[in-house]
């Protein structure tokens, strides 16, 4: 739990909060003993931003360079949802919004489902509850199943794994119970 100090001695506490420091090249990993769907997940968490205009990945997982799906904030402080295999990006959406504000918190809630017959749904990426515009929207192919998040990989939280460990947040993640 953080306990932050809001202007003077009150403060308040973050039940089920991390505070990453990309100086201190902070992030959680973890490798499941088994897939879960690989065609449909939901992934949400609230997320205050520490420092802006740097690529900051907030979920990642993958096996390298060519196998990799994330959510990252990128230098242009917009936000970018991608999957990737096989060194091709399958699918590939990104905001145009920016997220410029270090005080506000932001609620991110992804969404993939390979087996939509819409293909504007399959990839959908939320902010605040508001499903975002996007400047690239290259959405995956009916049923596809190659994903790594929800995979038996190395999923992580904080960083992206691509063939060395980069892109790392600072801020502040706020998952549920």
């Amino acid at each position: 739990m953080l306990s932050l100090v809001a202007n003077g001695p009150s403060g308040y506490n973050l039940t089920n909060s991390l505070r990453f420091r990309s100086s201190a090249s902070a992030y959680l990993s973890r490798t499941p003993a088994s897939a879960g769907s690989r065609t449909t997940w939901t992934w949400s968490a609230w997320v205050k931003r520490g420092a802006l205009s740097a690529n900051q990945s907030v979920l990642s997982a993958g096996t390298g360079s060519t196998n990799f799906d994330e959510i990252s904030f990128l230098a242009a402080d917009t936000l970018t949802f991608s999957v990737a295999d096989s060194n091709v990006i399958r699918g590939q959406i990104t905001t145009s919004a920016v997220f410029r504000d270090p005080s506000a918190w932001y609620h991110i809630v992804a969404v993939l489902d390979t087996t939509n017959a819409t293909a504007a749904n399959r990839m959908r990426l939320y902010i605040n509850g508001t499903l975002q515009t996007v400047t690239i929207n290259t959405q995956v192919a009916q049923n596809y199943a190659s994903g790594n998040i929800n995979n038996n990989v190395q999923q992580t939280i904080g960083t992206r794994r691509v063939t060395t460990l980069d892109y790392y947040l600072d801020g502040i993640i706020v998952t549920g119970k």
